[in-house]
């Protein structure tokens, strides 16, 4: 801890800044390799989200459902 003096002013503003001086120094060491990362993902995974997963099962679904109704249902109409 420091006292409340000027000396224990000045040594938790160096250590402010020398804590600053380290973080800001590590983000913009670390900015470079986020921005690839990033690119390589939006060119990899943006493209095959242009649909939603529910909305292709939903549609895949009901076609499914909408041909065996198609046969099925005049088979039974005119077989009873």
């Amino acid at each position: 801890m420091s006292n409340n003096t000027q000396q224990g002013l000045q040594n938790q503003m160096f250590g402010v800044l020398v804590f600053l001086f380290v973080v800001i120094s590590l983000i913009l060491q670390i900015i470079p390799i986020f921005t690839v990362q990033r690119e390589l993902y939006e060119a990899r995974y943006v493209l095959q989200h242009d649909y939603n997963q529910a909305t292709i099962t939903n549609v895949d679904s009901y076609t499914g459902s909408a041909n065996a109704a198609h046969t099925t249902g005049p088979l039974s109409f005119f077989l009873t």
